[in-house]
């Protein structure tokens, strides 16, 4: 490329064009006019002084141009030599890659073969979009790599400088050469891996050192001089002359000096200038305008794409675990999983070492509690230690903290279509961004720093454990991206179990599980490199989980962990018939499991009672049994420690985030005038009661659970720590029914939802006991032992109810809480209760990996009996069978004299026929049924809130006649009629589900 500039014209400025001679893609020869100019005085023609073809034409009829002015670019018919590129798609690795796609189409290196291509697009493109910022600047300055360039002097020392209208490269060599010296050190560049370097002509020179001031650092000194020097190396046509600087014009004045410095130019950028910022980016250098603040514009590029560059953040591009260092790709002791199937040859051009991942599989188990708020996860290492993992934490290279390993429940959607599409692209851990879609530590540190901010919070998702199990019953969950404001609604969970001896595939038209992404985030983390592979996975669910539900979320974690797997591992049919995912125990009896010895409670030949209250994020469980020693005949099978579990109970609306949920309800009902006014509508609480005229206020629009959502962020100090705004107000923005976000400033009702956390607490601890009665009724115990558990026993509110105050907090309100304790159990049990001793909820000392706590200690105690050989824990419970349904989780029956009176019972046995009352003279019978523990003893009043009805009309023939029900499902019964139970037919069943 040549550019051709407004020759010297005598001083005059702002000449006129009076004629442009040529056109893009004409060809001229040496000295064919090209435009010509008018002065005051007379016209002059501007010659072309190479041969070429018209590129580029900058002017036009009637525009004004002084000295110096780019009127046209040329490019010259010679062959050019450009910049040396380093194109890494044309190298050999780029071929590699391409030649093992066509071989091996299913390989995970043709996926990266994709993947990269698509960044080097995304490359090009950014690159071209800093062409055109760059041509904003008059010129830019090339420093090293490394070089201050805030420094003082950085700018005004470079050694190279680019004109970004011409598209000159100059560099300056400072020392003194006479001319042949000259001629021979320019032939011997090889600065920026060129050797196009010449001598500037007379006019370049010219417009380099005519350029403002304020523009080129290299003017320093007098006149226009360049770095206070005046003799320079010029071309005046064809002689070489040693210039004076001191001098307007350049043309006319050969110096006497016999030696001058040079200002080698390079004009073959012009010809590609993406090429050269591309080189100037893959070589590490700076490129600074030298008319502004100094700032790299090559910073604004991403990294350079290449498979080794991909390869080095696989790991961190995902999830955030540490890049990989150069020895992974060539040391005899590592290599990748990626590139195992890769022959030698292969491995070589592509000069990375490959691994099978097979000798990487570890022997030991990982344990999985998978929670509303948090999941735990442990695993045991080579040596049979039990250890905690951290997952999504933002610096895997900071110290751990024991809260570090409660990892949250959240996926934080920032590009949901980018996420989907690399998703669905592969099956194997497909290449997701980390930038596109956050979990668990991360994504919930930025919702906490944003909780005022709509778009922040209608862009996470949590309750996904939740949403399994409400999702066939008007459950819809949404989500809104940060990125493009896209809204997504999730399907309902499905059971899409991976089938043995197959490889999952993946598609288009697959249904997004968040479950599934979630899994796959902590198999990731689970099977990073430097760890090695786990297969055994075991999990724990909530006691009331039923079982296809339990099903679903395995399911779920299958596939999720299978896809954290490497492709080269998952192709080995004989080792994945290894690969399980099972469930182990309920949350509480692995709790216990590890909880008694940690409270140095040892069993006995005859048992230690015990009772767990699992306080959690979305409900509370509770446990009951015995701990002992193996019986002989146990003992005989190698057994020592037995876990006898009697029943299992609980409070489904009695968990931390429901608390909140209720607690921003009870607030938004304390503002209905800001509301209604401003057009706010709210989510309310499957356990919350209506108000009248809610129509428009109440809604399960994305717009009402983001605002019940910020609400509740705002809560939780409230909740977690009794921290609230002194002012009794808390101002924040909410989105109003048009989808604009708006601010209000809510009253918070302080002494109503005090009033409720302790009510609520209070009446989950009564049906504890009520639970507690029941489980040990065929054999009371003298002394059971009541183990606190879940973050939420945490609460000062639980521990002084549990009578577990310490000096610091015991006070009046401590001592009332124990005392409506003390009234419950006096309530509960009639007769004298059993000796009670509670223990408070484990708390970790330091930060060791395998810290034992209130949270973690499920997971811990999964490891302890989910294949242990010495440990068993024996279900006794009612109702217990062989096929992991939960158990039935009702009281069903009739109302005598104003009181519930139950026929069938919480845990009884599922299929078996119990007569639960008559058919009235008007063929009606008024079924009755609560999950409330506190219908045991037949204490419970007709009109209580937790008691339920339902109408069941029978044919006026079926009056008189006897009602039987049996339970089918924790949630579902069978009902008809008959004169006694030997005489119920099959064909008359009506089917009521009671929730």
């Amino acid at each position: 490329m040549n550019a051709i500039i407004v020759p010297d014209i005598g001083g005059h400025e702002n000449v006129d064009i009076i004629a442009v001679e040529v056109k893009v893609g004409d060809t001229v020869a040496v000295d064919d006019t090209l435009i010509t100019l008018e002065t005051d005085k007379a016209t002059m023609d501007v010659p072309a002084d190479a041969a070429g073809v018209v590129k580029e034409v900058k002017v036009k009829v009637g525009d004004k141009v002084s000295e110096g002015d780019v009127v046209l670019i040329l490019e010259s018919e010679e062959p050019s030599e450009t910049i040396e590129k380093t194109d890494p798609w044309q190298d050999e690795a780029s071929g590699t890659l391409q030649e093992i796609k066509a071989m091996h189409p299913n390989h995970y290196f043709s996926v990266l073969e994709n993947h990269i291509a698509e960044r080097q697009n995304r490359y090009v493109e950014s690159i071209k979009a800093l062409c055109d910022s760059i041509r904003q600047h008059k010129m830019c300055a090339i420093l090293p790599a490394g070089a201050n360039i805030s420094a003082q002097n950085a700018l005004a020392n470079c050694d190279l400088l680019l004109d970004t209208e011409t598209l000159s490269v100059w560099y300056a060599d400072k020392g003194n050469y006479d001319k042949n010296q000259a001629q021979r050190r320019v032939k011997e560049y090889q600065v920026l891996s060129s050797r196009k370097w010449r001598i500037p002509n007379t006019k370049e020179l010219r417009r380099l050192s005519f350029f403002p001031l304020k523009f080129n650092p290299w003017r320093q000194g007098g006149h226009h001089r360049l770095f206070d020097s005046c003799y320079w190396h010029c071309l005046n046509r064809s002689e070489h002359w040693i210039t004076y600087l001191d001098y307007d014009t350049l043309e006319d004045y050969s110096s006497h000096s016999h030696s001058g410095r040079i200002a080698a130019v390079n004009t073959q950028v012009a010809a590609d200038l993406p090429a050269f910022i591309r080189y100037l980016h893959e070589k590490g250098m700076q490129l600074v305008p030298t008319d502004g603040d100094r700032t790299d514009l090559l910073k604004r590029l991403p990294a350079p794409p290449s498979l080794k560059q991909v390869l080095a953040d696989i790991d961190y591009g995902r999830c955030r675990l540490p890049k990989l260092e150069d020895n992974w790709f060539g040391d005899v002791n590592k290599g990748l999983w990626e590139a195992h199937g890769l022959d030698d040859e292969q491995q070589g051009k592509l000069k990375l070492r490959a691994r099978d991942p097979k000798i990487d599989i570890r022997p030991g188990n990982v344990g999985i509690d998978f929670g509303t708020s948090s999941t735990v996860v442990s695993y045991t290492d080579d040596n049979n230690r039990a250890k905690l993992l951290r997952i999504g934490v933002d610096d895997f290279y900071a110290a751990p903290r024991a809260e570090h390993y409660e990892n949250p429940t959240v996926l934080e959607f920032i590009d949901f279509q980018a996420f989907l599409k690399a998703w669905r692209e592969t099956a194997y851990q497909p290449l997701v961004r980390w930038d596109d879609v956050r979990c668990s530590h991360e994504a919930q540190l930025n919702f906490r720093h944003n909780d005022g901010n709509p778009r922040v919070v209608g862009s996470v998702l949590g309750k996904i454990k939740q949403w399994a199990l409400r999702q066939d019953r008007d459950f819809h969950l949404r989500i809104t991206d940060q990125a493009k404001g896209f809204e997504h609604e999730f399907a309902p969970l499905s059971l899409r179990n991976p089938v043995k001896g197959q490889m999952l595939a993946v598609g288009e038209d697959d249904v997004f599980d968040p479950i599934e992404l979630y899994a796959w985030f902590l198999g990731l983390n689970i099977n990073w490199r430097s760890r090695g592979i786990f297969l055994n996975y075991y999990m724990t669910f909530p006691v009331a989980y039923p079982k296809d539900v339990k099903e679903k979320i395995l399911a779920s974690f299958r596939r999720g962990l299978l896809r954290s797997l490497p492709q080269p591992l998952a192709e080995n049919t004989e080792v994945m018939e290894g690969f399980k995912v099972e469930e182990c125990a309920t949350e509480p009896a692995a709790y216990v499991a590890v909880a008694m010895h940690a409270h140095n409670i040892e069993p006995t030949d005859d048992g230690i009672a015990y009772a767990v209250f699992d306080f959690g994020g979305g409900t509370t469980d509770f446990d009951y049994g015995y701990y002992r020693w193996a019986n002989e005949e146990e003992e005989n099978l190698g057994l020592e420690e037995i876990f006898e579990h009697l029943e299992a109970a609980g409070d489904k609306f009695l968990g931390g985030e429901n608390l909140l949920e209720n607690l921003a309800y009870i607030v938004f009902r304390n503002n209905l005038d800001i509301c209604r006014d401003k057009r706010i509508s709210f989510t309310r609480p499957l356990d919350a009661e209506d108000f009248a005229s809610s129509e428009m206020l109440l809604e399960k629009t994305q717009a009402a659970g983001t605002n019940t959502l910020t609400l509740m962020s705002k809560l939780r100090a409230y909740w977690e720590k009794g921290e609230i705004s002194e002012t009794g107000t808390e101002s924040i923005d909410l989105i109003d029914r048009d989808g604009n976000r708006t601010n209000c400033t809510l009253r918070l009702p302080v002494d109503e939802l005090d009033r409720y956390l302790d009510n609520r607490i209070a009446h989950g601890i009564e049906s504890f006991f009520a639970a507690m009665k029941k489980a040990f009724n065929s054999r009371m115990p003298e002394h059971i032992h009541i183990l606190l558990a879940g973050n939420s026993s945490r609460s000062r509110r639980v521990t002084d109810a549990f009578g577990l105050s310490t000096d610091e907090t015991r006070d009046a309100l401590a001592e009332e809480r124990w005392q409506r304790t003390q009234e419950s159990i006096k309530r509960i049990f009639t007769d004298a209760p059993p000796q009670m001793t509670a223990y408070r909820p484990l708390d970790a000392e330091g930060n060791d990996e395998s810290a034992l706590t209130a949270k973690t200690g499920v997971a811990l105690g999964i490891l302890r009996i989910c294949d242990a050989d010495k440990v068993k824990v024996i279900s006794h419970a009612a109702g217990a069978n062989d096929v992991g349904e939960a158990p039935f989780a009702h009281y069903v029956g009739k109302i005598r004299r104003r009181k519930f009176q139950a026929g069938i019972n919480r845990s009884d046995a599922y299929q078996e026929w119990k007569e639960i009352g008559v058919v009235s003279e008007k063929g009606i019978f008024n079924l009755f049924h609560t999950q409330s523990n506190l219908a045991y003893g037949g204490n419970m009043e007709e009109g209580h809130t937790e008691l339920k009805i339902k109408k069941i009309e029978f044919p006026a023939a079926e009056a008189g006649k006897k009602v039987f029900a049996r339970a089918v499902a924790p949630d579902k019964i069978e009902v008809c009629t008959a004169p006694d139970a030997a005489n119920i037919a099959q064909d008359c069943l009506q089917e009521l589900m009671l929730n």
